[in-house]
């Protein structure tokens, strides 16, 4: 039975309709061409990256969990997607680019090839109130990231 062996519980500023998992250990190929509804996660070497629907910037939560094998899967979701990652360097970094600074989090693997499996929920309800003036966005969109060694 896989294991989990690390997570991390945090927040992610999801701008211009994506946020980025980042290893400058190398050369960053996330695959991310054509993402949106249909194809939401774009996965490739030392990225991945994840599409919202939503036409404003807003915060949505996030869960990174490293398994030691393929997890078992989550029922709970609105909708998952599964992709293939390679990591140079093994320290994932939460949407770097955007976020930016020194304390950006992050959380360790052993370089190598992952699979990735992405779960989102709330989308519609952010959708449904995205063009309401005054209404607050943060933290109806979540997501969890699964990866494993392959």
């Amino acid at each position: 039975m896989p294991e989990l062996v690390g997570a991390l519980d945090t927040t992610v500023l999801v701008d211009h309709g994506t946020f980025d998992l980042l290893d400058d250990g190398g050369p960053q190929h996330p695959a991310a061409d054509g993402l949106g509804p249909a194809r939401w996660l774009g996965t490739g070497a030392n990225a991945v990256t994840v599409y919202s629907p939503a036409a404003w910037s807003h915060v949505g939560g996030l869960r990174l969990e490293v398994w030691d094998g393929p997890p078992p899967p989550e029922d709970t979701w609105a909708d998952r997607q599964e992709g293939a990652a390679r990591f140079d360097s093994g320290l994932v970094e939460v949407n770097p680019l955007v976020d930016g600074g020194e304390d950006e989090e992050s959380l360790e693997v052993e370089p190598g090839a992952y699979g990735v499996r992405a779960y989102v929920a709330g989308r519609a309800e952010l959708l449904a109130i995205q063009d309401e003036p005054d209404a607050d966005l943060d933290g109806i969109e979540r997501y969890l990231v699964q990866l494993w060694p392959v």
